[in-house]
């Protein structure tokens, strides 16, 4: 009979912390854009109304 061997976990790979971005950036869209916006929406069949 053998005697039970030591197990040491496993060395993971290193990945280094994702760059943290700038989320939820809201830009202001001026009244004209978003017109445009709704326009193509519609015309594409992704908008009804």
């Amino acid at each position: 009979m053998g005697g039970k061997r030591l197990k040491f976990p496993v060395r993971q790979k290193y990945v280094p912390p994702a760059p943290k971005r700038e989320e939820e950036k809201e830009e202001s869209v001026s009244e004209e854009e978003h017109e445009k916006r709704m326009k193509l929406l519609k015309e594409m069949g992704i908008l009804k109304e």
